[in-house]
């Protein structure tokens, strides 16, 4: 489908949509239990690929230049 909108997209794209869809699709079967993915970027323009919440945890997940690919997590405190 991509390539049917004849839109030129690099490698470092095309991993990054490989990688948002294959979340979204652990997420409908149940697997990431959250109702939606995000975007995120900063007021500093720094960005996050995708960010989601489960009950515990805030996720972030970033695909950088170098083909790394960085996790944080945040664990949200107890009331």
């Amino acid at each position: 489908m991509i390539y049917s909108l004849n839109v030129k997209l690099n490698e470092g794209q095309l991993l990054e949509n490989l990688v948002i869809s294959e979340l979204e699709r652990r997420r409908k079967l149940g697997f990431i239990k959250t109702d939606r993915l995000y975007y995120y970027r900063t007021l500093a323009g720094r960005k996050r690929d995708v960010v989601y919440e489960t009950s515990d945890c805030v996720h972030a997940i970033h695909r950088d230049q170098g083909n790394s690919k960085s996790i944080r997590q945040r664990r949200r405190k107890s009331s």
